[in-house]
């Protein structure tokens, strides 16, 4: 197949927009991404992904996993009511079933929308 350019890739339909991999255990870092500038740290299992070119509404969609590497039960990406979610932001919390915050070393976010 015929690779598509950095601009067509950034605007085709159906391919994520934005995506990233990052632990939070230790320090929150970046593993791997695409489109976005950093990461912010707002505590155990509380990251906002800030993004390097924006969506043109706050109406996109995104999806999300994460490892459960102690096993404990399970892990899930969510946020909570009032988290941020702008054009250029998205706060995500990562909560084990038991309810409580929990860091994990392999999180993953992929966000899909028109980009302004």
């Amino acid at each position: 197949p015929r690779a598509l350019s950095k601009t067509m890739d950034m605007h085709s339909n159906g391919a994520a927009k934005v995506w990233v991999n990052f632990t939070s255990v230790t320090t929150t870092e970046i593993t791997a991404s695409y489109n976005v500038t950093s990461l912010t740290d707002n505590g155990t299992g509380n990251t906002t992904i800030n993004i390097t070119n924006g969506f043109l509404a706050t109406t996109y969609a995104y999806t999300s996993c994460c490892e459960d590497e102690n096993a404990s039960g399970g892990v899930f990406i969510t946020r909570f009511a009032g988290d941020a979610k702008t054009t250029l932001a998205l706060q995500v919390r990562a909560i084990a079933d038991s309810g409580a915050a929990v860091d994990t070393a392999n999180q993953s976010v992929a966000m899909y929308g028109i980009l302004n």
